[in-house]
């Protein structure tokens, strides 16, 4: 019998094709091993002290990570004009936009920090961030 000279290559092909679908379909490999101990990795943007003008809105965008999962994001502004209401996922990884409306500020400061709490009850705290609204 004779075969065609491109059913070879096509065999070894198809062979490392589903190799390659195997691996894909594979379950992710571990982030860590042993408990987790620390607390999630949370940032906040704007991150340093800033001038805004009384008009629109200041959104604070939060980037919240944890190897267990996050459990709670809080955005906490001083004078509580107004309050957010908690943030309560399951994933590990959290990014979110908390608006605030910058009229009710006029002529004034307030500061902001952002707290993160995984599922382990770990938490932490940006440093406090002041706004000022001309």
């Amino acid at each position: 019998m004779i075969r065609p000279p491109f059913l070879v290559p096509f065999a070894v092909a198809f062979v490392v094709l589903l190799a390659a679908c195997k691996e894909n379909l594979s379950e992710p490999p571990p982030t860590g091993s042993g408990p987790d101990t620390s607390p999630p990795v949370v940032s906040a943007s704007p991150g340093l002290d800033t001038l805004v003008d009384s008009t629109g809105v200041l959104l604070i965008h939060v980037r919240a990570s944890d190897r267990s999962a996050i459990k709670l994001i809080e955005v906490t502004l001083t004078p509580p004009l107004f309050a957010f209401e908690p943030f309560n996922p399951s994933d590990t990884l959290v990014i979110a936009s908390f608006p605030v409306q910058l009229s009710l500020y006029k002529h004034t400061t307030f500061t902001y920090s952002v707290r993160a709490v995984d599922v382990l009850d770990h938490s932490v705290d940006t440093p406090p961030v002041t706004v000022t609204v001309r």
